[in-house]
């Protein structure tokens, strides 16, 4: 529901407008723009509600509601942004600036803002949802991977520069801290654990780790080592010293498992607990069935996160060639297993519909299953979820 505030969409007004002040003003009155438009989408009175440094997904957005402030700023402006705008940019006063630098490009030659992919990314691009939509997902894995072959990889936290930073979800008096980990996926990221960070609000620290090289710029990791030394630092430093949880959702279970072996035999400092929801292996009866539906879910996800770029779809192959050498060792860390209920795609004739779900590979694991299918448990199914994940944390075993 909308809340009060928004200005009525007409680009045509608004361009007239900021063409008769000075530059120096123009942020200012898109300011305004942006953040009254965030509080309606969130169903706020007013735009005083929006702290403008605050992240998007700190103050309550997930992809469904980037997707409407996407819309609804498009509509204002005239623009063509896509929604990984609102989550690419942290948080308002980073979108403002991108659409006050996208409208002063505009004005003057008037014509779309939106930067136009390069002719390499279309092609590659266009090849890739083409060979998707002919159902030859390996074929269009095996062009994203050539490409990948030819981007910068990194070897050390150093040769990155910066690790990752954690976006906060959700905070509350319990510990340990619960820190999210995003799936090695085109649509993956840290808005993926939105709608279940919110669940834990004023319960318990929650936060999301993005993996790196999904944004354009971004070096990709040399090895499995490389990556968990990175990611390692990121949650040590996200930690603050407190205890912490990790929690990896799908595939992104694999690399919270390798992290957590790394944590426990390397860098001394294990977490208290890994969380892995609905993990397959790439051996399993699912994987092989339902690889072509999965494939073809990453394509559906651009109507809501905005069309992939090069980068971001060439980093999911090559992750999936880091972490192919997966060896499921046993941990001395507490795991929780998270199980759908439900298969994500039918069984063929002749298969028994419980080989089509997640089982975990360690008896160890404490396992639960939850109402839902693959796709929904972050989703729809997120109140579910979380009740397992609070249950075990407060009463492990």
């Amino acid at each position: 529901a909308a809340g009060g505030g928004a200005r009525t969409a007409d680009p045509e007004a608004l361009r007239r407008e900021l063409a008769a002040l000075p530059a120096d003003r123009w942020e200012a009155v898109l300011r305004d723009l942006v953040l009254s438009l965030a509080a309606a989408v969130l169903g706020h009175d007013g735009a005083e509600a929006i702290d403008s440094d605050r992240d998007f997904l700190e103050s309550g957005f997930d992809s469904l509601s980037a997707m409407e402030l996407r819309t609804a700023l498009n509509a204002a402006t005239g623009l063509n942004l896509p929604t990984m705008a609102v989550f690419d940019n942290k948080n308002p006063a980073g979108l403002v600036r991108v659409v006050t630098e996208e409208l002063a490009s505009a004005l003057p030659r008037a014509a779309s803002a939106a930067a136009p992919p390069t002719e390499e990314d279309e092609t590659v691009t266009e090849l890739f949802r083409r060979a998707v939509r002919a159902g030859d997902g390996s074929g269009a894995l095996r062009l994203l991977a050539a490409v990948a072959a030819l981007r910068p990889r990194f070897t050390s936290p150093e040769e990155l520069g910066r690790v990752p930073r954690t976006v906060q979800l959700a905070d509350g008096p319990r510990r340990p801290r619960l820190i999210c980990l995003a799936t090695p996926m085109a649509g993956g990221g840290v808005h993926q654990h939105a709608r279940l960070g919110a669940e834990f609000r004023d319960i318990r620290h929650v936060s999301a780790l993005p993996l790196p090289g999904f944004q354009r710029g971004e070096p990709l990791p040399d090895s499995a080592e490389a990556l968990t030394r990175v990611l390692g630092e990121a949650v040590l430093e996200a930690a603050e010293g407190e205890p912490f949880v990790l929690l990896g959702y799908s595939s992104g279970g694999i690399i919270g498992h390798v992290l957590a072996r790394h944590l426990e035999q390397t860098a001394g400092i294990p977490p208290a607990g890994l969380i892995l929801v609905d993990t397959f292996r790439v051996e399993d009866t699912a994987m092989d069935v339902g690889f072509g539906r999965l494939i073809g879910e990453v394509l559906e996800m651009e109507s809501v996160l905005g069309r992939y770029d090069a980068s971001r779809l060439s980093a999911m192959p090559h992750y999936f060639s880091v972490l192919e050498g997966f060896d499921p060792v046993r941990l001395g860390v507490p795991t929780l297993f998270l199980q759908a209920s439900e298969p994500f795609v039918e069984p063929p004739e002749g298969v028994d519909p419980a080989q089509m779900l997640a089982w975990p590979w360690d008896p160890e694991h404490t396992l639960r299953t939850v109402e839902g299918h693959h796709f929904t448990l972050g989703q729809e199914h997120a109140p579910a979820t979380a009740r397992a994940i609070e249950e075990w944390l407060v009463t492990p075993g």
